[in-house]
């Protein structure tokens, strides 16, 4: 027959019934063994092992043996970490033992993998514990490590209704580009502000005015 196991000090006993009640048995084990028991320290690998029982009368009986031993596996993986928002998150397993072997990656936000080394486009921001599972025949092991994706830091510009006459409403139109929310800060250049997204403003005199506009996030200032 066939078995499996894990590395180690085996004791492999016969279970031959005596040829003669009178006669006794003589053993022989393919590493030279002589008696009924043999001791062996096994690696990965086949091992085929066989005994031969026979007693003074030449009558023999024997029987072959085989047993897989496999390690057990050792997950790990090592990530592109950190990202931005639309960037690919990108896996790369470092894992031990014997094969084959089965993957199931766990992203963090509710979806999974089965390949070996998978990539993955996240559709929010935040920290994601990232779990890795090894399965085979001969165990499972588990890895989890944080997965960090950031948003994009602001750019900002803005298109205005320049040149107004006195009294006119000023029109102010910001293009933004980066991860939301956002904050504004106008500074209009005659020492009033706005914190509105797209304001409206009505200058008191004529003359050129410097407009500034500052947007901010949790990602950084433009």
């Amino acid at each position: 027959g066939e078995e499996s196991g894990l590395p180690g000090v085996y004791t492999f006993t016969t279970s031959y019934a005596p040829i003669s009640a009178t006669l006794p048995i003589a053993y022989l084990w393919d590493n030279g063994d002589t008696a009924d028991t043999s001791v062996r320290t096994l690696a990965e690998g086949e091992h085929t092992l066989s005994v031969t029982a026979s007693n003074c009368t030449s009558a023999q009986v024997s029987d072959t043996h085989t047993i897989v031993i496999g390690v057990p596996p050792g997950a790990s993986f090592v990530s592109n970490t950190p990202v931005t928002l639309g960037e690919l998150a990108v896996f790369t397993p470092t894992v031990s033992g014997t094969e084959p072997l089965a993957y199931l990656w766990e992203f963090g936000d509710g979806q999974t993998s089965t390949l070996e080394a998978p990539t993955h486009l996240y559709a929010a921001t935040g920290t994601f514990p990232v779990t890795l599972t090894v399965t085979s025949d001969f165990g499972i092991d588990s890895y989890q490590a944080d997965f960090v994706v950031e948003g994009i830091p602001p750019e900002a510009s803005f298109v205005s209704n320049s040149p107004v006459m006195l009294g006119e409403l000023a029109e102010f139109t910001p293009s933004v580009t980066g991860t939301a929310p956002f904050e504004y800060l106008w500074e209009f250049g005659d020492g009033v502000t706005s914190t509105l997204e797209a304001p409206t403003h009505l200058y008191a005199a004529s003359g050129s005015f410097t407009v500034k506009l500052t947007v901010t996030s949790e990602w950084g200032t433009d």
